[in-house]
């Protein structure tokens, strides 16, 4: 036997007590493939930028693709709607471009700072992205929140400070 802080296994005073996992390790920014990039992290400044910095009730998104050899290689922005808290594409009418692993988007002042779990169009905000298998972005004053496909719970890639200086600091 074993796996466990005493002998035997378990936890210490607790030999039939399995020992939890650790926590999972705290994700680094600088190895995401957005962030990790100087043009990713450009991009979502300029797309924030287009937003007013999360003051206007829109939202704004892309596309997040990569090369064949699996780099962030640049975004394809969503047609612009000016709807009030929403943007949608419509795969009927426009297929997901090739080389696509993520949608980043904006969420203005006064809605959640990460990937939603209502609203939008089918009343379920972003999950449907993270059903495709697609990693969800969310860029908003309050840091950049990632939801990546099976995760429950989004994870806090930068605080709010994002737009000022990269979470990665000095990049080439």
């Amino acid at each position: 036997t074993g796996g466990g802080n005493s002998p035997g296994g378990g936890l210490p005073g607790n030999p039939g007590v399995p020992t939890p996992p650790p926590p999972p390790p705290k994700p680094d920014p600088c190895n995401d493939k957005i962030l990790g990039s100087k043009a990713g992290y450009s991009a979502m400044q300029g797309l924030f930028k287009l937003a007013g910095y999360g003051m206007k009730q829109t939202e704004r998104s892309a596309w997040a693709t990569m090369n064949n050899q699996g780099d962030y290689s640049g975004m394809v922005g969503w047609p612009w709607s000016a709807a009030t808290r929403t943007e949608s594409w419509d795969t009927a009418t426009s297929p997901i471009p090739q080389g696509t692993f993520a949608n980043v988007h904006t969420h203005p002042i006064g809605t959640v700072p990460w990937p939603s779990t209502t609203g939008g169009r089918s009343n379920l905000g972003d999950l449907p992205i993270n059903d495709l298998g697609y990693s969800v972005y969310v860029l908003s004053r309050q840091g950049i929140f990632l939801r990546a496909p099976g995760s429950s719970e989004p994870t806090k890639l930068a605080g709010s400070n994002w737009m000022k200086e990269s979470p990665c600091g000095k990049m080439k």
